[in-house]
């Protein structure tokens, strides 16, 4: 028997979010999980955060890598070789910071590669998983993934730290 997968937006307590074992079937359950998504887009904003933060720290240490911003010329983002990468906001980072015992992970541009790869893969499959919660096409769900993404942005977001 196949079954028909919803094509606009409902509102309904009754839903599948990602994994079958994954169902509501009272408004409770709902809430949880409405609760549940509102801290998926939160958490997704929080790796952002920490990708943005982490290459600001390898920049701070004076070791620019290929695919962060900074071309060869040594123009930087004047000559807009860094279009659509996030940088850390001047200031965000206190004076002495960098220093300490992780020092040997911005000299390997092996260990910085590693790290930016795998905070990108969090974040890029965070971003999949809430746009598959999205295709639920559950109204509730969506505005959940909607305030957690928007409240991610103002908890994480160094920008608007206050």
């Amino acid at each position: 028997m196949m079954m028909m997968m919803q094509m606009w937006f409902y509102q309904s307590c009754e839903a599948t979010i990602l994994f079958e074992n994954w169902t509501t079937t009272d408004c409770s359950q709902y809430g949880w999980s409405i609760f549940a998504v509102i801290l998926m887009g939160m958490a997704r904003q929080l790796v952002v955060a920490l990708r943005r933060n982490f290459r600001g720290w390898v920049s701070k240490q004076g070791k620019p890598l290929a695919g962060m911003g900074h071309d060869s010329s040594g123009a930087g983002c004047a000559s807009g070789a860094c279009a659509g990468v996030a940088h850390a906001e001047p200031g965000f980072y206190k004076e002495g910071a960098g220093s300490g015992s992780f020092d040997w992970v911005a000299k390997s541009p092996l260990a910085v590669a590693c790290i930016d790869g795998f905070l990108s893969f969090l974040a890029v499959s965070a971003a999949f998983l809430n746009m598959l919660v999205t295709m639920t096409y559950n109204g509730g769900l969506f505005l959940g993934i909607c305030a957690g993404e928007a409240l991610g942005v103002v908890a994480f977001d160094p920008a608007l730290s206050m």
